[in-house]
């Protein structure tokens, strides 16, 4: 498949920090079960679905072959599109729904050495992609500042970028373009 759109990575950190204690004696402070609930609220929060320009052309070419994307082609509106998509089927598929929305996966996870003891620090990487005309920053706080997104000393997860670069959305004029372009 030939993409001309493709998404930013955006990859960070979030650490917690606070008081070790022993497992036997479980205090209200166990940052490890903060992360642990800020991560799944930034995992499961449901995505706005956006349809970029080079994703709303390439589903009007594909319109004119797939015939449940009639009432897209119809309309050209990119509620249209999401609900024929939906309606197909197709939204369940993970290489579809990316097309439409950011993305975001846990990739790992570091606290504590034993078993028996509560980490003092708790730290997950995530990696997230973003779509063109995103904001690696807003996405990130978007993840921190989901409800109850605090310690429980009422102080925030402290989140830093790994690494993070903006999507392009290209226009791409030219040969390459007219080349793959069917003409209509």
């Amino acid at each position: 498949m030939i993409t001309s759109a493709g998404k930013g990575p955006c990859r960070f950190r979030l650490t917690c920090k606070g008081p070790q204690g022993n497992g036997s004696m479980p205090h209200d402070q166990n940052f490890l079960e903060a992360l642990t609930e800020s991560l799944n609220r930034a995992l499961t929060r449901e995505s706005e679905l956006t349809v970029n320009p080079v994703v709303k052309e390439f589903f009007l070419n594909l319109a004119e072959d797939w015939q449940f994307l009639e009432p897209f082609q119809k309309s050209h509106r990119s509620e249209d599109l999401a609900y024929c998509l939906a309606k197909g089927g197709l939204m369940k598929l993970p290489d579809i729904r990316g097309m439409f929305e950011n993305t975001i996966s846990l990739n790992t996870m570091q606290a504590g050495e034993k078993a028996k003891v509560i980490p003092a620090k708790a730290e997950a990487q995530l990696d997230a992609r973003l779509l063109p005309g995103q904001d690696p920053s807003s996405f990130r706080g978007k993840v921190n500042r989901q409800p109850g997104n605090t310690d429980r000393g009422n102080q925030p997860l402290s989140g830093n970028f790994l690494t993070h670069r903006h999507a392009g959305l290209p226009d791409p004029p030219g040969p390459l373009r007219s080349t793959i372009r069917r003409p209509r």
